[in-house]
């Protein structure tokens, strides 16, 4: 059962980050569905305070950059939609887990991000 929960996940996940890229944006309906299968995920692993405090940790993080953005830029650059779906991945992985996560891809976008504006400085 939880095999297949994970390839309804897997699939859910795919078919958001298709139409944020298709669309730029992410619909409620498909970060409900994400919801409740991670939930069920959860629950069939017996894994629910994982759960809860997984998301919660993802929603305080996510929530201050989101307020962050919003001061800074003032228009909407890191949507609700985007907090939404971290809280999703912080219950499916867990406190320890998304904090990893979260430090690991932010150094990966960091030296994506060093690389960019160097070859944009080369180019210049």
């Amino acid at each position: 059962m939880s095999v297949i929960v994970d390839v309804v996940m897997f699939y859910l996940g795919c078919v958001i980050a298709y139409e944020d890229y298709k669309h730029k944006e992410i619909w409620n309906y498909q970060i409900f569905f994400l919801f409740i299968t991670i939930l069920l995920s959860a629950w069939i692993q017996d894994r629910m305070f994982n759960f809860l405090y997984g998301g919660l940790i993802a929603s305080v993080i996510n929530l201050l950059i989101f307020c962050g953005a919003f001061l800074f830029y003032k228009s909407e650059q890191y949507g609700f939609g985007d907090v939404l779906i971290h809280i999703c991945i912080g219950g499916y992985l867990g406190p320890n887990y998304y904090l990893n996560y979260y430090a690991i891809t932010s150094i990966i976008m960091g030296l994506i991000a060093i690389c960019i504006l160097l070859i944009k400085k080369t180019k210049n």
